[in-house]
């Protein structure tokens, strides 16, 4: 599986993992075709919060009548980029809140109905074929374990992962073994697909998985907060409806979405 590589450059999932744009409405548990001319809002969300934010979207639409979502998925770093070089994306769903506050500095995205709706954790995944125990953070360094995927440090995923790993006096042993992947979903499909050994992903990316298996979860005295922020970007031409939207991710139908999921809400108990 790992052909025995050392300091691997690869960069896993630029390719294989594009941006995805979905069209959002729900009726009788089907896609609908939206009105034509509805008021249409382009949310760009990171791709770890895709599974619930499809269904949330969909429900908005059907309770919203006249009223479009269009969901484009990527890394937060990556929608963050486009927000900044002026694309027309009226809703910023980030996996990492320092994103979020640095775009309302720079007057990016703005304050009003800015808001905190999910939180994840992080756990370690090894692929199906891996031999050895991996059950501990210790056990990542040996040398069994040649391959490990982790996102660039610019993605949310990337960057609790390389705090946590240099928390634990590990970072610098394991940067020659680190094979950068393009965001979340990209780091499940390496390691699912057997392209590495192990991979630092989201819990809830870690129920998808087909192959790789849970080898240990990060202990919650060492978990980072993940907080999944929306915030509405200040040039929206669709100000009132990307209001609503967010006010929308804070109700209980959407809590109740986001739990199915593996999410937890922010009033929920560790």
């Amino acid at each position: 599986m790992t052909g025995g590589l050392s300091n691997p450059v690869t960069r896993i999932g630029s390719g294989a993992w594009p941006l995805l744009l979905v069209a959002a409405g729900l009726a009788g548990g089907s896609m609908a075709v939206p009105r034509a001319g509805a008021d249409e809002l382009l949310v760009g969300a990171a791709i770890s919060v895709r599974q619930p934010l499809v269904e949330i979207a969909a429900r908005y639409g059907v309770e919203r009548p006249g009223a479009r979502v269009r969901l484009t998925f990527g890394a937060t770093s990556s929608l963050a980029a486009q927000v900044r070089a002026g694309a027309p994306i009226d809703v910023l769903v980030s996996a990492d809140e320092r994103i979020v506050d640095e775009l309302e500095r720079r007057g990016f995205v703005a304050r009003e109905g800015r808001r905190e709706f999910a939180l994840n954790r992080l756990v370690v995944l090894v692929a199906a074929d891996l031999e050895i125990s991996v059950d501990r953070p210790e056990n990542l360094d040996r040398p069994e374990v040649k391959r490990i995927a982790i996102p660039e440090v610019a993605v949310p995923v990337g960057r609790y992962a390389r705090e946590w790993l240099a928390s634990r006096g590990l970072l610098k042993k394991l940067e020659g073994r680190i094979v950068p992947t393009a965001h979340a979903r990209a780091t499940l499909a390496a390691v699912d697909h057997g392209q590495v050994d192990v991979a630092i992903v989201y819990a809830t990316d870690a129920r998808l998985s087909r192959a790789a298996r849970v080898a240990f979860e990060i202990p919650e005295a060492e978990q980072p907060h993940i907080a999944y922020v929306a915030a509405r970007v200040t040039n929206s031409q669709h100000r009132e409806l990307a209001n609503d939207f967010l006010a929308y991710l804070g109700n209980q139908a959407t809590e109740a979405v986001l739990r199915r999921a593996g999410f937890t809400v922010p009033e929920d108990p560790p």
